[in-house]
């Protein structure tokens, strides 16, 4: 009996624990308007940055965007889904009117001659970069400058410090890692990751049936026979890979806080 009054004391404490958590949580919340229904709704999203944003269609053939309740300057015949950058501080979407895209931003609208639009970036920074396709060359502008690469093969990344820019093109025998300030030697394959905070870019490359890890033009590893996972943390300090072996596989761990890299056991 004694025992039977012990539980359920103790399961009466426990509800009322849940009680009042719950109504804490209750008295924290709170119900806001963001849309009011005038327009219909095509898509809608919260951000990592905490951001939310929604693109309506007032009429057929018109989107307006709206970033934090504040509507686009006009409405647009297509409009991309909005790109913010790491920081929260910036954000920045491809649009169309009758006169062709536009770059559009917080604060400006950049109109922009092109036969088809690319890829938005934004660095830890904040800096931001945007390409445009403009006949057989792509271009790639970045911190007022204008960079034409063809066949990129890779996503676009910008140094944590927001100095450079780089990416993977593929050219007829090679690809070949091209950044702001120049480009590597030709290798047969190259997995970009990013860049470390120094600016200096971070992936794996092989020639022939050999892969590397490298940070710039240093090897940080032995010979593998394939690279198959590499990353390497937003801000540049920490990197990862698995390079594997015949019949084996090892995790290595990068960091300048280690004198060499540290590895796992074989698997």
């Amino acid at each position: 009996m004694n025992r039977t009054r012990t539980t359920m004391k103790i399961i009466l404490g426990i509800c009322l624990f849940v009680l009042i958590v719950t109504s804490a949580k209750a008295d924290k919340c709170r119900d806001e308007v963001l849309l009011d229904g005038a327009d219909s709704v095509m898509l809608c999203a919260l951000d990592t940055t905490d951001h939310w944003w929604a693109i309506t269609k007032p009429f057929a053939g018109a989107y307006s965007l709206i970033i934090d309740g504040e509507p686009s300057p006009k409405n647009y015949e297509d409009l991309r889904i909005p790109v913010f950058s790491p920081n929260g501080n910036g954000w920045a979407a491809y649009v169309r009117s009758v006169t062709g895209w536009q770059l559009l931003t917080a604060d400006s609208v950049t109109p922009i001659e092109c036969t088809d639009i690319g890829d938005i970036a934004f660095g830890q920074s904040g800096e931001m970069a945007y390409s445009y396709i403009e006949g057989t060359n792509e271009v790639i502008v970045f911190k007022g400058n204008k960079y034409r690469v063809q066949q990129r093969l890779s996503s676009l990344y910008i140094s944590p410090d927001g100095s450079r820019i780089a990416c993977v093109i593929g050219r007829v025998g090679g690809q070949y890692l091209v950044t702001s300030t120049g480009e590597s030697q030709q290798f047969d394959e190259i997995k970009l990751a990013g860049f470390w905070y120094d600016g200096t870019t971070f992936y794996a490359a092989r020639q022939g049936t050999q892969w590397k890890v490298y940070r710039e033009q240093e090897a940080l590893s032995g010979v593998c026979e394939a690279v198959s996972e590499l990353t390497i943390n937003p801000t540049g300090t920490v990197a990862a890979a698995v390079c594997t072996q015949p019949q084996s596989a090892q995790a290595y761990l990068y960091s300048d806080e280690y004198y060499e890299p540290l590895e796992s056991k074989r698997y």
